[in-house]
């Protein structure tokens, strides 16, 4: 399992986002007889997030609901990486409909990478 620093990613935030799942890849590399640095995806989501984003352009939804992988790195240190939001945009061609649920997502991500990394929200 990776540090504990990720258990934030886990509790509510009282914002747009929320953690709906994690899937940990280590125990599937495992199973297969394969070795491998912990490793989790954390799936965070919520309607009012994603749902505008799929109104807009339907095929979005292939980018949802947002994820970011965690991993441990051969330093032991642990690393987080997520698609940027405006990436995302550019991808599927997201229109100004979909521009304040693109910029609660990039804030969003920013604001869990800081909590991850033990950073208070001001």
């Amino acid at each position: 399992m990776i540090p504990h620093k990720l258990n934030r990613f886990l509790v509510p935030t009282g914002r747009q986002h929320r953690a709906v799942g994690t899937g940990a890849r280590t125990q599937g590399a495992r199973d297969a007889g394969l070795g491998l640095r912990p490793t989790q995806l954390l799936i965070f989501g919520h309607p009012r997030g994603g749902t505008p984003l799929m109104l807009d352009v339907q095929q979005a939804g292939i980018d949802l609901p947002f994820r970011a992988l965690s991993w441990q790195g051969e330093d032991g240190r642990v690393w987080l990486a997520w698609n940027d939001a405006e990436w995302l945009a550019r991808r599927h061609g997201l229109g100004a409909a979909s521009a304040p649920a693109v910029q609660a997502i990039s804030t969003g991500a920013g604001d869990l990478a800081m909590t991850a990394a033990g950073h208070s929200q001001a």
